[in-house]
């Protein structure tokens, strides 16, 4: 008995103990490159026009003449928010920027439309297809970038095989270490409800609706524009009582869009 109560804490302790890795890993994370000092470029055209958004739609309001410096701050596609020494804040189009010079003459290049996008993303949605303990699944998730290294999202799963069907709702805490690159590995844990539900071929089977724990990990890569693909490898941890400890895994790849 002793050692059955033990096995079914067992799956709980090993979930606790992720999350506190987790939740300390951003920290233990090279510093942050907004901490380093900004860079200035001096315009070297006649003038710089600065429009009040990002578009050609936006009037002018503000020229930066010859000469003068002005930094980066962020990226919307192909359009630039700079700051100049003595605080004005404007959109540059992006093919005016790079016309400046920075420190020692040198020549600037800022990266292609989209990858500012991905960087300040804040909401994702998409699907997945995969495996969940040998039955095909098909999974909707949502989520919302609460800071730089953590995401909070929600996921509806569903998994439909010979002898049984899976649904699961649940709700996950991300920790992305490296937030920005191009191929973003991730690791989360949460909780929620899993229900399994029996075929009618299985004699004297019971449906089983648990709420159920969960860690994994994943990575996320930023295809073009707007899309992204994804993979993850999640592990479910549910107890119907202190006598029978169940635990699932669910591998999938999907595709998503982030705003």
């Amino acid at each position: 008995m002793a050692h059955d109560v033990q096995g079914a804490l067992g799956g709980w302790r090993r979930l606790v103990a992720l999350a506190l890795a987790l939740l300390l890993l951003p920290w233990l994370a090279p510093a942050a490159a907004a901490d380093e000092a900004p860079l200035w470029l001096t315009v070297t055209q006649p003038y710089a026009e600065l429009h009040t958004g990002p578009g050609r739609g936006y009037p002018v309001f503000h020229v930066v003449e010859r000469g003068q410096d002005f930094r980066l701050l962020r990226q919307r596609t192909d359009w630039l928010m700079v700051e100049t020494r003595d605080g004005t804040r404007g959109w540059m189009h992006r093919t005016v920027a790079e016309l400046a010079e920075g420190p020692g003459g040198a020549a600037v290049r800022f990266g292609r439309p989209g990858l500012a996008d991905w960087q300040e993303r804040r909401f994702e949605a998409g699907f997945a297809l995969g495996d969940f303990e040998g039955d095909p699944l098909f999974s909707f998730r949502a989520g919302y970038r609460l800071g730089r290294h953590f995401v909070g999202e929600a996921q509806v799963l569903q998994a439909s095989g010979s002898f049984s069907s899976t649904r699961a709702f649940h709700a996950n805490l991300q920790v992305l270490p490296f937030p920005d690159n191009r191929i973003a590995p991730f690791f989360s844990i949460g909780a929620g409800r899993l229900t399994n539900e029996p075929k009618g071929t299985l004699v004297d089977a019971e449906e089983v609706s648990e709420w159920a724990g969960n860690a994994g990990l994943g990575v996320r890569g930023w295809l073009t524009r707007r899309f992204l693909v994804r993979g993850d490898l999640r592990h479910f941890v549910f107890t119907r009582d202190v006598n029978n400890n169940d635990d699932f895994t669910e591998i999938s790849l999907g595709f998503s869009v982030f705003f």
